[in-house]
């Protein structure tokens, strides 16, 4: 086991977590832990089931020019940055 493996094990993330050092980012730390942290609100984040790096993107088609190209077209002069708004 290299050393980036050691610090990513559940043992020493459980007791990262139980000792206050961090909120886990990984499902399950915090049910494992035998204790909670005793800082205030600490508790609040160890669900970590929803969290993402990113945020959802909307279930929706949009129609048109990618953002790419639209904001490769304002760099470039050929569209106002004003008028973005107003173009159906």
């Amino acid at each position: 086991m290299n050393f980036y493996e050691y610090l990513l094990s559940e043992p020493v993330l459980v007791e990262y977590y139980e000792n206050g050092y961090g909120i886990p980012v990984y499902p399950g730390i915090a049910e494992k832990a035998s204790k909670v942290p005793d800082r205030p609100g600490f508790a609040g984040f160890a669900t970590v089931e929803n969290d993402r790096a990113y945020p959802y993107e909307p279930p929706v088609v949009l129609e048109g020019q990618s953002r790419g190209a639209v904001l490769s077209d304002v760099m470039n002069g050929k569209i106002s940055i004003d008028n973005l708004n107003k173009r159906v």
